[in-house]
């Protein structure tokens, strides 16, 4: 019989006053049927349950309960004791998270609306064709390889494709 040992830390005071005793009763109960008789290898289902109550009535008590529950509550769950100081570099390390690495609060001002701006004015459409009129005549290759004309003397001059295109360039 394998009863678990440290389960989990809320486990630990039944290990402690009731699992611990128990377990080394058994083990001290089939170890001296064994050596009673040298030829025997196995248990039989009687006496391992006579061995198991005995263990039971005669190690697990209420007072061991009792000091095993005292005991395990003086520790936390990394077996440390509670009375146990901190290092300073701990108390060190959470005055650092609090004043140094905090992140900035953020902005209390609305953000501006951007606006696209050429010498202190706003883009519009006649701004552009404006522009466009007192630009001088240039030449560039289309994607496709032609050549696109967007002079001020050219056919497409007043369309607004051609004013948005020369936005874009």
């Amino acid at each position: 019989m394998m009863l678990p040992k440290n389960v989990t830390y809320l486990m630990q005071p039944l290990d402690v006053c009731v699992f611990a005793p128990f377990k080394r009763a058994i083990r001290d109960g089939i170890f001296d049927y064994m050596i009673e008789d040298d030829e025997v290898y196995t248990i039989p289902r009687a006496a391992a349950l006579e061995i198991a109550s005995s263990a039971w009535r005669w190690h697990v008590s209420p007072a061991n309960m009792v000091s095993g529950f005292a005991e395990a509550e003086r520790y936390t769950s990394g077996r440390v004791p509670v009375s146990f100081d901190l290092p300073e570099w701990l108390a060190a390390q959470s005055h650092v998270r609090r004043t140094l690495l905090h992140l900035p609060d953020e902005s209390k001002k609305p953000p501006k609306r951007r606006k696209l701006r050429v010498g202190g004015r706003i883009l519009s459409l006649q701004l552009l064709r404006q522009i466009s009129s007192t630009k001088r005549a240039t030449k560039r290759k289309h994607k496709r390889g032609c050549e696109v004309d967007y002079s001020p003397g050219s056919e497409r001059e007043n369309t607004e494709t051609n004013i948005r295109e020369i936005a874009i360039v």
